[in-house]
């Protein structure tokens, strides 16, 4: 019974600590946003259009990439929940599978259009520019859950070192890496889909793969 206290409450400051890194990432895009709207209300109208064009356009993206991830996301935490199931512990994961998903799509779009996300596309093969991206993007996953684990115990303890020292000499560490190697996988595919479209033609191969012959 303790056990199940303990997994729901480290749940619950998951789910608070994404949701609070979704917010300050969608401030950061907001106050994006209204940067180009004050620039773009002295624009001329075809010029505001063409701005009006791209925004819709990122969007999508966006969205896009959002629903890939929460499909990667949902079948990690569906594999959690199995696992769960022989210690009778419940999990529902959807909130954390939709907030980490609309985060990561967010980070990814906007670090993609950045020389750190486009440095290896026009000097090395795809597989190496893919490569390049996911230990990138994982590294900072691991950045991002080690957090997540120090701050759980650091609400503990009171005390950063002795939260540092916990999640680092605790039984968290290994289930970090865990976390980091499935969803660097779920990078790997992402990323590797979008260097061929890319290369065939932005879109061509989502038409080749979801179109009708």
């Amino acid at each position: 019974m303790a056990m199940v206290v303990m997994h729901r409450q480290e749940h619950k400051i998951q789910r608070d600590f994404l949701s609070g890194c979704f917010l300050m990432v969608t401030r950061m895009m907001v106050g994006i946003s209204i940067q180009f709207a004050e620039h773009d209300a002295h624009l001329p109208g075809e010029q505001f259009m063409g701005m009006l064009s791209t925004v819709k356009h990122e969007l999508k993206e966006v969205g896009l990439v959002t629903l890939y991830f929460f499909f990667c996301f949902g079948v990690i935490l569906t594999l959690k929940k199995l696992m769960l199931e022989d210690y009778n512990i419940e999990f529902y994961g959807f909130s954390t599978a939709l907030v980490g998903a609309l985060i990561v799509a967010k980070v990814v779009v906007l670090l993609g259009k950045t020389r750190a996300g486009t440095r290896f596309d026009a000097q090395h093969s795809l597989g190496a520019a893919a490569l390049y991206r996911t230990m990138v993007y994982s590294g900072c996953t691991f950045l991002v859950l080690f957090a997540e684990k120090m701050f759980h115990a650091f609400r503990e303890s009171g005390m950063l070192g002795a939260a540092f020292m916990y999640v680092w000499e605790h039984k968290d560490l290994p289930l970090i890496f865990a976390k980091v190697i499935c969803i660097g996988l779920a990078f790997m595919g992402f990323f590797l889909y979008r260097s061929i479209d890319r290369r065939l033609g932005e879109g061509t191969l989502r038409r080749i793969v979801f179109s009708s012959p």
